[in-house]
């Protein structure tokens, strides 16, 4: 009864029937909840009598999972309208830098606010409400931390399963905006332990946090991960009283009205931002939580259903960047079959650049073999428009490969994930660390004879891995000895930049064979000659 009425408050609140600054009493009602449990769970008081309490908050679970999902539901509001706050303005200081401060047309949406004083005292209310609404979302997750609540011995409803583990999902990106280091980490703390009881314990709650992580990270959170949104175009801020003569006349008239005609910007508006679609690198600190919540969610005592999770990440990552349900199988075609898929693949491309944190996910999955095997498509889409675009430029004979460009980065970022995921075995695994010195056309060439022809050749599957007696995925060292055909290209071209590869080109090349002759050589050696050398050669 108490938690009905709490939640009746808070949706009287939510619905603005009541005063949003009221003092509220489920915050109140949780605290002591929480201390309670936590005298109960300590067993230091015998007038407690044990597990009573626990077994009623279990019982209320529905009823708590309703006030946590109203009391976030709020705080998402808030945290995505000031993201779309600082979008736009970053967008109009871009703008603004593009026509040298030229046209500003932005500013005529700012309207003069009139009752400044009654604004900044809502304002502070506004704010004091949202932290007290972030502390019941603490003290609530706290609870269920407390009970147990999602653990294998306890019996709950699907329906109850899968909201808790939207739930703790949503929490987990609200805690992220935290602006305090000490709170913020205290609660990612609090809900990774929640995440991982409750994935270990159903593999329904697994699925559902495991889905929900990677799409907000991709979709509804993704400006805490530095994700690029695109502005409104269809927004032409044209006022109702402007006659059409004068929006002609911003095309004819003005600084920039010889570049308006090209379609170079928005006619009134200005050029577009040339840097806009870069987007911004992903904060490290929020990468790093969010694939340490990703293992949490796969980490489970059974090895084989770690795997497994681990390519279920990978599987989602094709559902939600490929835009086409054919052709997103595991082998590499031909060459020319790319100019059937172009589209698709550039939108794959286009994903990778707007959303920086698709490099880190591939990453992640990359180092749990046999996982990136899945992630095929979206490898092969980056491969073909990266060869493609290389290739364009050996129009321009004078134009060399910028080092720091984007095309080079998404170049070098795509080889070292091949290379962690050993789907290129060496001497084609360390590519990545070269590939800079070499020209346009040159880096085409060892993109289409090295990497794709041997991609083509040998499947990225998982039959290619076999365990190791620790339980981890390696590639089957018999099958990584790769033919003179897919690295011949790549020697030549390192033999006619000696002087800048010598040391790369002996690392690769010499001293692999140095090696695999002189271990030969000690198998080769009969025992009866030197029972002492055999011995050695077979230790080793």
């Amino acid at each position: 009864m108490v938690l009905e009425d709490a939640l009746l408050q808070e949706q009287l609140k939510k619905a603005r029937l009541t005063k949003s600054f009221d003092e509220s009493e489920a915050l109140n009602i949780f605290k002591n909840l929480n201390t309670l449990t936590k005298m109960e769970k300590k067993n230091n008081f015998c007038c407690i009598k044990q597990h009573q309490l626990r077994s009623a908050l279990n019982e209320s679970l529905p009823k708590i999972l309703q006030i946590l999902e109203v009391t976030l539901e709020k705080l998402v509001l808030r945290m995505d309208a000031e993201a779309s706050v600082r979008s736009e303005e970053k967008f109009r200081d871009l703008q603004n830098q593009t026509n040298n401060n030229t046209i500003n047309v932005y500013n005529s949406r700012k309207k003069p606010r009139l009752g400044i004083v009654a604004d900044i005292c809502e304002e502070e209310e506004e704010i004091d409400y949202m932290s007290k609404r972030l502390m019941l979302a603490h003290t609530i997750i706290d609870i269920l931390n407390t009970i147990e609540a999602g653990s294998k011995s306890q019996v709950i409803k699907t329906t109850e399963i899968l909201k808790m583990a939207i739930l703790s999902v949503k929490y987990f990106y609200i805690s992220l905006n935290e602006p305090s280091t000490t709170e913020r980490m205290a609660a990612i703390n609090r809900v990774l332990v929640l995440l991982q009881r409750q994935c270990r314990a159903r593999k329904s709650s697994r699925s559902a946090c495991l889905r929900e992580l990677v799409e907000g990270a991709l979709f509804y959170y993704g400006y805490l991960f530095g994700q690029y949104e695109d502005p409104p175009m269809d927004e032409l801020l044209i006022p109702e009283n402007e006659m059409i003569i004068v929006q002609n006349q911003k095309q004819s008239f003005g600084p920039n009205s010889n570049r308006s005609i090209l379609h170079a910007g928005v006619i009134g508006r200005g050029l577009r931002p040339e840097n806009a679609l870069a987007g911004e690198l992903c904060p490290p600190e929020a990468q790093t939580l969010l694939l340490k919540a990703l293992e949490m969610c796969c980490s489970d005592i059974d090895r084989q259903v770690a795997i497994e999770s681990y390519s279920t990440i990978s599987l989602l990552l094709v559902e939600m960047v490929s835009t086409d349900v054919m052709y997103n199988g595991l082998p590499f075609p031909d060459e020319e079959f790319t100019k059937v898929t172009m589209e698709r693949d550039l939108l794959i491309r286009r994903a990778f650049i707007t959303s920086p944190i698709l490099w880190s996910l591939l990453g992640f999955i990359s180092t749990h073999r046999p996982a990136l095997c899945f992630s095929s498509v979206l490898l092969r889409a980056l491969c073909a428009t990266c060869l493609h675009q290389w290739r364009a430029k050996n129009v321009n004979k004078f134009e060399t490969s910028n080092a720091s460009g984007e095309l080079m980065e998404t170049t070098k970022n795509l080889l070292k994930i091949l290379a962690m995921g050993q789907l290129l075995p060496p001497p084609l695994s360390n590519l990545h660390n070269i590939i800079e010195h070499f020209e346009p056309q040159e880096i085409a060439l060892l993109l289409k004879e090295c990497v794709w022809s041997y991609m083509k050749d040998n499947v990225p599957s998982p039959a290619q891995f076999h365990v190791d007696n620790n339980g981890l995925q390696w590639r089957n060292s018999q099958l990584c000895k790769i033919p003179p055909q897919y690295v011949d290209t790549l020697r030549n071209l390192m033999q006619k930049k000696l002087s800048k590869l010598g040391q790369h080109y002996y690392q690769m090349f010499i001293m692999p064979e140095y090696v695999s002759n002189g271990m030969s050589q000690l198998h080769n050696v009969p025992a009866s000659i030197n029972p002492t050398l055999s011995d050695h050669a077979i230790e080793i």
